[in-house]
């Protein structure tokens, strides 16, 4: 889900949410793939509780899904790239690991 995707939004800030995968999940994969994100807003560093900008916008049950990615000045459309096969890898993986039958 694209957090805004009809909305008018900053070209360089993307908030996306997958149901089913934790923000935490999805912040420690983009680490080890060197990727820098967050799972919150840039003034929610640190913190651990459902965006309440996402709950304003009725979106709470993908609050804790959430990812928010932003480029600075130099971020190049090759980092976008990079983030982007990062995390369908990511997800991918995440996804197998749920359809997988338990042992």
């Amino acid at each position: 889900v694209i957090v805004g995707e009809g909305a008018e939004r900053l070209p360089n800030t993307l908030c996306l949410a997958a149901p089913g995968f934790p923000s935490e999940l999805q912040v420690m994969a983009m680490d080890l793939a060197g990727v820098m994100v967050s799972a919150g807003s840039a003034c929610s560093s640190g913190k651990v509780k459902a965006s309440p900008v996402l709950t304003a916008m009725g979106l709470s049950d993908l609050a804790p899904c959430a990812l928010r990615v932003s480029g600075g000045w130099a971020t190049t459309q090759q980092d976008w790239a990079t983030f982007a096969d990062a995390w369908i890898e990511a997800y991918s993986r995440h996804a197998a690991r749920r359809r997988a039958p338990a042992a």
